[in-house]
C-alpha cells in the first residue's frame, strides 16, 4: 500500500528511525556527513572512530552506507513523496496564474511525470485517495468558470496591475497637499428596477430554481446613481439619480407628483445612464455644494465626465483644484467606489426587493417615487457615521491610505445582523418584527416603519 505523504512533514527534515535514539537528521546533515566521510582530497573513507569524534550522533557504520545510497537515489522515500508534491503543486500555481483549465487527471500526470524523474513509479500511483488529499490540504476544489479570457488578456493583465500602481503612487505623492475631506471619488452604478439575489435555498438534488418577481422586464431595464465619497470617510449629500424616461425628461404631471427628498437630487436620461449634460447637473447640484475649499475629485476615463474643460467651467477660481482619471481598465483594482463601496449600497437594495416580495408586500419598487425613496432611505443610512470606516477601508484596500482601518463593520453588521436575541425582537413602533436597526440612532424597525414611513434619520447614538 502506496504511503501517503504527510503534510506537516518539515523541508529536507528526514527521522532515521534506525538509530538507536531516533534522531531526526535532515537530509542537509546527512549530505554533510557523507562529504566529509567521502575525502575528496584524499580519495579515501575516514574512519568511523574518526567520524564520531566529529559527529556524536552517528551509532554505526552502516548508517553511513545507508546515507550514502539516499542521497544517490535522491533521498528517502519520504523526500521523494515531498519532491512529488511540491512540483505538483508548483505546476498547479503556473496554470492557475496562466488562466489554464485544470482537472484530476492533469494533477495526476504532473505527480507521475516527476514519479518518473526521481524513479519512484513502482511505489506510487497518484492515487484518486493521494489527489483527493491534495486537493484538500491546498484547498483546491471545482469552481464554475465565470468569464473566459484570451492569452493576450492574461498577458495585458500585467500591464494593467503596473497602471493601477503607477496611478495610486501619483495620487499618494500630492494627497497630502490638501484636506482628507475634500479627496473625493465618484463613479456612477447601475440599479435594475427590480433587483434580488442570483442565490436562494433549495433542496439538494433539485436540478431547477426558480425565483418569482414582479417584473421580468424591471430585471433587464435599469437607472443609474451616482454617489461621492471622500477619503475621511464620508459619503456626501445629495445623493444623485439618473432616472430613465423615453421622451428623455419629466413630463409635467410626473413633475408634480416626483418626490424630492433633501438628501437626493433626480434628473432622467432616455436610457437611465448618464450623458455629458447630465455630468454637469452633478457637478452643479451634487458636488458644488459640499466643496468649501481646493479639491481633488478621482474618477474613471469615462468620456462624458473625464473633460478637464467641464471641471474648470465649475471651478474657475480654485486653480490647485485637481481632476485624476483613474487609468483605463484599472478601476476593479484602484476606484473605491468599485473596491467595496458599491457592493455594500446594492446588498442594502436587494434587501429591500426580497423583503417586499417574500412576505408579499404590496409596494411596487419599480414606480419612481418607490425609486427615489428607497435610495434615499439608503443614502441616508450609509451617510450614518457608523460607516465612515467601511468607506476608509475602500480607501485603503484601492492602495491609498496606508493604514487599514480597525474592525469596522459593514452593512449587514449594523442594520441587518439577526441573531437568536434580536431575530424575533419586535419593532421599537409596533409588534411586527424588525426587519432592520437603523445605523443612526440603533432602534430596531419593521419594514412598514423603515420604508412606508420614511425613516429618514440622523440622530447618532453610539
Amino acid at each position: 500500500m502506496e504511503t501517503e505523504f504527510d503534510p506537516e512533514y518539515d523541508d529536507e527534515q528526514d527521522i532515521d528511525d534506525q538509530d538507536e535514539e531516533y534522531r531526526i537528521i535532515t537530509m542537509k546533515q546527512k549530505k554533510e556527513v557523507i562529504h566529509y566521510w567521502r575525502d575528496i582530497k584524499s580519495r579515501a573513507k575516514r574512519s568511523f572512530n574518526t567520524m564520531q569524534i566529529r559527529y556524536r550522533f552517528l551509532s554505526n557504520e552502516s548508517q553511513l552506507y545507508r546515507w550514502e545510497k539516499q542521497i544517490q537515489n535522491l533521498g528517502t522515500r519520504k523526500d521523494k513523496l515531498k519532491i512529488i508534491w511540491d512540483h505538483t503543486l508548483t505546476e498547479f500555481k503556473k496554470a492557475i496564474n496562466a488562466k489554464l483549465i485544470v482537472h484530476d487527471i492533469d494533477i495526476r500526470r504532473w505527480a507521475l511525470s516527476k514519479a518518473l524523474e526521481i524513479n519512484l513509479t513502482s511505489s506510487f500511483k497518484a492515487s484518486h485517495w493521494w489527489v483527493w488529499k491534495f486537493k484538500s490540504i491546498n484547498r483546491i476544489c471545482s469552481r464554475k468558470i465565470t468569464k473566459f479570457v484570451t492569452k493576450s488578456f492574461t498577458q495585458e493583465e500585467d500591464n494593467i496591475i503596473a497602471n493601477a500602481l503607477e496611478c495610486v503612487d501619483t495620487c499618494k505623492s500630492y494627497f497630502g497637499n490638501y484636506n482628507p475631506s475634500h479627496i473625493f471619488n465618484t463613479d456612477q452604478s447601475g440599479f435594475n428596477y427590480e433587483m434580488h439575489s442570483g442565490r436562494s435555498l433549495a433542496f439538494i438534488g433539485t436540478t431547477s430554481v426558480e425565483a418569482q418577481v414582479q417584473s421580468l422586464n424591471a430585471m433587464t431595464h435599469s437607472y443609474t446613481i451616482q454617489p461621492t465619497i471622500s477619503i475621511d470617510g464620508n459619503l456626501l449629500t445629495p445623493l444623485f439619480i439618473c432616472l430613465q424616461e423615453k421622451e428623455g425628461e419629466f413630463g409635467p404631471q410626473v413633475i408634480q407628483r416626483l418626490l424630492e427628498p433633501e438628501n437626493v437630487y433626480v434628473s432622467c436620461s432616455s436610457s437611465g445612464k448618464m450623458t455629458k449634460n447630465l455630468v454637469k447637473q452633478w457637478y452643479q447640484n451634487a458636488l458644488l455644494p459640499s466643496i468649501k475649499e481646493k479639491c481633488v475629485l478621482l474618477l474613471d476615463s469615462w468620456t462624458g465626465q473625464k473633460d478637464e474643460t467641464v471641471f474648470k467651467e465649475f471651478f474657475p477660481s480654485q486653480t490647485e483644484s485637481k481632476l485624476q482619471v483613474i487609468s483605463p481598465k484599472t478601476t476593479a483594482l484602484i476606484q473605491p467606489l468599485d473596491v467595496y463601496f458599491f457592493r455594500q449600497w446594492k446588498i442594502f437594495a436587494r434587501k429591500i426587493h426580497n423583503r417586499v416580495l417574500l412576505h408579499g408586500i404590496d409596494i411596487n419598487l419599480k414606480d419612481r417615487i418607490n425609486i427615489i425613496k428607497m435610495q434615499s432611505l439608503i443614502h441616508n443610512q450609509l451617510s450614518s457615521p457608523r460607516f465612515a470606516d467601511m468607506i476608509k477601508y475602500a480607501w485603503h484596500r484601492s492602495g491609498y491610505l496606508s493604514e487599514r482601518p480597525l474592525q469596522f463593520q459593514n452593512v449587514l453588521q449594523i442594520c441587518f445582523n439577526l441573531t437568536s436575541d434580536n431575530c424575533f425582537q419586535d419593532c421599537s413602533q409596533c409588534s411586527e418584527g424588525i426587519f432592520i436597526n437603523c445605523s443612526w440612532c440603533s432602534v430596531p424597525l419593521c419594514f412598514s416603519h423603515f420604508f412606508t414611513s420614511y425613516h429618514y434619520c440622523t440622530e447618532f447614538k453610539l
